[in-house]
């Protein structure tokens, strides 16, 4: 994963990979995945898949199980399905509310 600041660099290096410099275009994205490879470790050869590897672009871990949540907003864990701290607030939006459930009467 990359850094706020790491993406940026990341992305300067890739915007500069413009269709108008066609001829320098392959030689641009091998520049900004030799820089993913240096940020993080990991040689990605699929700039699609590097792009979406930004720390923002994600969620906190789970309170329950520790796996990263898939967005910053997500209200539930896939792997443990815990809900997330109902009635919070996440990046300036509330958490929904886990939905009532009415006992079956007859």
């Amino acid at each position: 994963m990359l850094e706020p600041g790491e993406f940026e660099q990341f992305l300067s290096l890739l915007r500069a990979a413009t269709p108008s410099a066609k001829p320098n275009t392959r030689s641009r994205v091998a520049l900004a995945l030799a820089y993913y490879e240096q940020a993080t470790g990991f040689h990605e050869s699929n700039i699609n898949a590097a792009i979406h590897h930004a720390v923002e672009l994600v969620g906190p871990p789970c309170e329950q199980c520790g796996k990263v949540l898939r967005t910053p907003t997500a209200a539930r864990c896939l792997l443990c399905g815990s809900v997330r701290a109902p009635g919070a607030w996440v990046n300036q939006r509330r958490v929904p509310l886990p939905p009532k459930v009415e006992p079956e009467g007859d």
